[in-house]
């Protein structure tokens, strides 16, 4: 890979269009006094459904240096310098070569080291959220101390005026003159001062397109950020309406810059709280920019935040609850707040862009009878009489018509013809959990992969026919939620909770089976409107315990045929509608009450946490649980990622995994926590790369399960008791979490405790550690339960990127 470096300068009336290729960038310099528009618009991802971000106008207007770029799939920067600005614009390209491998289906570096994935943390660590979208239009100054010049009630100051703006000491409930809030319009505050809404039930409400920030008085240019605290005690305790500034519904595009908002009026509430009220609401484009939360008390039982966006499909609804993404944290922190420090939760996050994972199948001559094609552990046999065997796909007259005939099967799996024969219900579900679809040309045979975290093995037993590959794998990035240049510093003394955490949106979890009814076999549904307690849309991941109270199993979901999966499956049926929704389970044998399982509507993800610290989070003891943690991966988040991040001083661990996959901690320092540095339960797919991890504390486990690299027991995806999917991932001699190139360093004494621990298993190994320096303490073990210690290895074959010291991207 090779970076070339070019520069200029755009003087005033002029303007520039930059196109770059993935893996480029370019940097402006603004002089003061600058008029220049600046639209980004990054490239799609051609043919994979998904699209890439939004074009973004920017217009900056104070000097200094602004970076556009690097995007994943390349895009174009337009520089327009307008005729009256009072300065030129430098600018900096640097342009990385980056081209595809001789089959078009990888990027290649420079060095022709081919590579599906990313191979640094550094391709990860850019921002993907862009916040809010709209700039405010009107500004109203709030004077606390000087009053205000006669308010109108009706007309909006327009800022480019000579008349405005005009000052005023009210908004909401404060004394004066002003009555509406318009559309477009940001509130200023005086630095220096303390702004308090007077009215208890009430806080400072936002909608869409409003926005909060703040103004420097002449007479004071260096004050503080101003202050806004509350009287608002709304709601019952636990209400999502008890906050200091609040906004619920469907909102979009709201803003809120340089203040500091105490909550210690009142006890028992968020400083800064977005929620729903009712289903199919969404909270887009959000922006929080040098906020700090500071004070406060709680003496209640809720899992209150400094800042909290809680969408989380809390109403009874059989329509998909709707994403929410794209919002943005910058240089925000949390201070002595006595719950959690940021809270981001429920339905958030999407795929912002995809490569659809593909596998050549390519026939050198007519392919042999009674020879196969595998593809995810499920047979294809070409055959010269086609007979009724599943699988089975008639030679044709033409190796070419022979691959079409296995395409038109790999793409109707469930239709038996002339030339084909269906596939079993459990397979058609495997082919279609992996939106797998077949193209020919010619004499090969393409398979792609359209689900988004698809991955699966693919081999063949043909004389004259060859894959291009073992896996076919899906690459996909989630972004939503972006905290950059965050912290949470002593937070949590009200109740127990963490720094930075969040959680899965409509999530059961412990439930004992007592409910189930037997239909066939080891089939089973439970009415699950009773056990939830109310209706939902769908079930996005379920795990069921093996009885034994120490092992959870991942099943597949079942989407073709719910009412009957195979063996490791499940499936949701809703089409009784209200009142009939079911749950159905095939766990290989008969269900009883200690089959607990735990069920989650849709996980939480794409929440990136990029350089943010949480330290010296304090462990309440009021729940019962062991909290206080660092950042929280909780109840199914997944897709998640910590990076370049510190994590220091907690009362808990330094960071948890709860049940979530692919989540990834990475160039992230672990120190002086007070339990482990990293604890993941019942998770697959995490990934620890290019740490500093030390400290002397360990899991809160029993003897001998204690470790200070803890991850949980039934560590694995897709696997049941009695039966596995022996083409999905992961494979037997595969790895399930992964700790790559770090150091750990642990400075406890014991005789029960393990460096890496990765509880006993049936299973998947739930921990391997690979090329890292590990420093086991006085009387620890390096490694116990199923954790294993790997040397450097130049090539790990048959296993997936995750496992080899790459990581998912996050």
């Amino acid at each position: 890979m090779s970076t070339t470096t070019t520069t200029g300068t755009l003087a005033a009336g002029s303007s520039k269009t930059f196109t770059l290729a993935p893996g480029a960038a370019v940097s402006l310099t603004l002089s003061p006094n600058p008029r220049v528009t600046i639209t980004e618009t990054p490239e799609s991802v051609s043919g994979s459904g998904v699209g890439g971000n939004t074009t973004r106008v920017h217009e900056p207007q104070l000097p200094g240096t602004f970076a556009y770029g690097p995007y994943a799939m390349g895009g174009v920067v337009v520089v327009a310098v307008a005729s009256n600005s009072g300065s030129s614009v430098a600018w900096t390209r640097k342009d990385t070569v980056v081209t595809t491998s001789s089959d078009g289906t990888s990027l290649v570096s420079g060095d022709r080291n081919g590579s599906f994935l990313f191979n640094t943390w550094q391709d990860i660590n850019v921002p993907l959220a862009t916040g809010c979208t709209a700039r405010p239009v009107y500004r109203t100054y709030i004077d606390a101390v000087n009053g205000n010049d006669a308010w109108d009630g009706s007309v909006p100051v327009w800022t480019g005026t000579t008349v405005g703006p005009k000052r005023t000491a009210v908004v909401a409930n404060w004394t004066g003159t002003k009555t509406s809030w318009f559309t477009d319009e940001i509130l200023l505050f005086a630095a220096g001062q303390t702004h308090t809404l007077t009215a208890t039930g009430a806080s400072i409400g936002l909608t869409t397109r409003k926005h909060l920030g703040a103004y420097w008085l002449p007479s004071a240019p260096n004050a503080d950020k101003p202050v806004i605290k509350s009287l608002n005690n709304a709601g019952s305790a636990g209400a999502l309406e008890r906050a200091c500034i609040s906004a619920s519904g469907t909102l979009s595009d709201i803003s809120i810059s340089d203040l500091t908002i105490d909550t210690s009026d009142v006890p028992n509430r968020f400083g800064i709280s977005m929620y729903q009220t009712a289903a199919g609401q969404s909270i887009n484009n959000i922006t929080f920019s040098n906020v700090s939360v500071i004070n406060g008390s709680i003496t209640g039982t809720f899992g209150y935040g400094g800042f909290g966006i809680t969408y989380y499909g809390q109403s009874a609804t059989l329509a998909p609850y709707p994403e929410s993404q794209n919002i943005l944290y910058v240089d925000c922190d949390v201070t002595g707040y006595p719950g959690h420090g940021f809270v981001n939760s429920g339905t958030l996050g999407s795929v912002k862009y995809q490569v659809n994972g593909t596998g050549k199948l390519t026939a050198t001559a007519q392919l042999t009878d009674t020879q196969t094609v595998v593809i995810a552990g499920i047979t294809f046999t070409s055959v010269a009489v086609i007979g009724a065997a599943a699988g089975n796909f008639l030679i044709g007259a033409s190796a070419a018509a022979t691959l079409a005939n296995l395409a038109a099967l790999i793409n109707a799996p469930s239709t038996t013809s002339a030339t084909q024969v269906a596939l079993s219900a459990a397979n058609q579900g495997v082919l279609a959990a992996l939106g797998a679809v077949a193209t020919v040309s010619g004499n090969v045979l393409t398979l792609t992969f359209t689900a988004w975290d698809a991955a699966a093995y693919v081999s063949e037993t043909q004389t004259n026919a060859q894959w291009s590959t073992s896996l076919v794998q899906t690459f996909a990035r989630w972004g939503g939620v972006d905290l950059i240049n965050c912290t949470a510093s002593g937070c949590g003394a009200g109740y127990d909770t963490h720094g930075f955490t969040s959680y899965g949106g409509g999530v059961l979890l412990n439930q004992t089976s007592g409910g189930w009814t037997n239909t066939t076999s080891t089939i089973y549904y439970m009415d699950i409107d009773g056990k939830y307690g109310r209706d939902i849309p769908d079930i996005a991941m379920m795990t069921m315990d093996s009885g034994s109270g120490t092992e959870l199993f991942n099943l597949l979901k079942n989407v073709t045929n719910p009412t009957t999966p195979a063996v490791g499956e499940f499936g949701f049926d809703n089409s009784g509608g209200t009142g009939a929704l079911r749950l159905y389970a095939n766990f290989g044998a008969v269900l009883t009450v200690a089959n607990r399982f735990n069920i989650c509507v849709r996980p939480t993800r794409g929440v990136r946490y990029i350089r943010c610290a949480a330290l010296n989070q304090t462990l309440a003891n009021r729940s019962g649980a062991l909290e206080g943690h660092g950042f929280a991966f909780d109840d199914f988040t997944s897709d998640c990622a910590v990076i370049e991040c510190v994590a220091t001083g907690n009362a808990g661990h330094g960071v948890t995994i709860n049940r979530g996959e692919r989540n990834a901690v990475i160039a992230t320092t672990i120190s002086g926590n007070g339990y482990a540095g990293v604890k993941g339960n019942f998770g697959w797919g995490n990934y620890i790369g290019k740490c500093d991890i030390s400290g002397s504390g360990f899991s809160d486990t029993l003897s001998p399960y204690k470790g200070f690299i803890h991850m949980s027991a039934a560590s694995m995806k897709n696997y049941g008791p009695n039966g596995s999917y022996v083409g999905l991932l992961p494979l037997p001699n595969t790895y399930a979490n992964i700790i790559a190139s770090s150091t750990v360093k642990c400075t406890g004494t014991d005789t029960a405790v393990a460096a890496l621990l990765g509880a006993s298993s049936n299973n998947a190994p739930p921990l391997v550690a690979y090329d890292c320096t590990i420093d086991p303490g006085v009387g620890l073990v390096t490694d116990g339960g199923r954790a294993f210690t790997q040397g450097r290895r130049a090539a790990w074959t048959g296993l997936p990127y995750q496992v080899r010291g790459i990581g998912p991207q996050a």
